[in-house]
């Protein structure tokens, strides 16, 4: 079994809060993945609460991927979920995780996911597709590795976004798969 996780394809990244004009570039690319699956699909969300950010530094994040303020922009968006239902090749939704932080620390102990386990511990490979290469893609490849140095991690970056800096270039993207790379994860460019 095969398992592909999705970090935080959520509307904020790509038209809303936090909108990426690459996210918006790879949006077909995702959705094609997606949809020609055959396994199981794990879907993560970063999910703030307003009162995260009345704690947060001058200069971090701007309010994103909050439902007390955009649900919306808090959203997987609907073509998202539609390439995700197709009934094509039996890849199913087996979690949609809301995570509060970056990184998600409970791949293999989540008892609000009873089918997350199976998807995750089960898998021979897990593929992981997302948005924001340099922030919560690469903190739960990171992870992932980390609590499964056996297991065979792919980073499909042709199906990830970093935020482009003024020139539209993506160091951050870059930066992230130099890190994967050294934490033995197969990087698909």
């Amino acid at each position: 079994m095969n398992t592909l996780v999705g970090i935080d394809l959520q509307e904020d990244f790509f038209t809303g809060r936090l909108a990426n004009p690459k996210a918006q570039e790879r949006r077909e690319a995702i959705k094609k993945k997606i949809r020609e699956w055959d396994g199981p699909v794990v879907l993560t969300q970063d999910n703030h609460s307003a009162r995260l950010y009345r704690f947060s530094k001058e200069g971090c994040l701007p309010i994103h991927c909050c439902p007390d303020v955009d649900v919306k922009g808090w959203e997987i968006p609907e073509d998202i979920m539609k390439a995700v239902n197709a009934e094509k090749n039996g890849s199913k939704l087996v979690a949609r995780i809301q995570k509060p932080t970056f990184g998600f620390l409970n791949w293999n102990n989540a008892p609000d996911y009873p089918y997350l386990h199976e998807a995750i511990d089960q898998a021979e490979t897990i593929t992981v597709i997302g948005l924001v290469s340099e922030i919560c893609v690469i903190a739960n490849l990171v992870i992932l590795r980390a609590m499964y140095p056996n297991k065979r991690i792919i980073w499909d970056s042709t199906c990830s976004a970093g935020v482009p800096d003024e020139n539209g270039n993506t160091p951050g993207h870059e930066a992230a798969k130099i890190v994967a790379k050294a934490q033995q994860i197969e990087v698909i460019e």
